[in-house]
């Protein structure tokens, strides 16, 4: 992801109050954009909960998503979120 994207949505959720959480399809540590590593913790399961979903800009923004990422953003949005 952009480090810059992340900055953003940090300052605006994190500092508001959220219940924060970065997701990937596997967790592990991710590289920004600027090469800073970035652990997650978190796989697709955290969007089953979730209220609020955003998806940060990639890197490679050109390829399609994995169909594990697409099924688990649709199935956020069946749930209005």
């Amino acid at each position: 992801m952009t480090a810059l994207g992340l900055g953003i949505v940090n300052e605006i959720f994190n500092r508001s109050g959220f219940d924060f959480a970065i997701c990937a399809e596997r967790p592990g540590t991710l590289r920004t954009d600027l090469g800073l590593p970035l652990p997650v913790e978190h796989g697709l399961d955290v969007l089953a909960r979730a209220d609020l979903v955003l998806a940060l800009p990639g890197m490679d923004f050109r390829a399609d998503p994995p169909q594990a990422v697409l099924a688990a953003f649709r199935d956020a949005h069946a749930r209005g979120r």
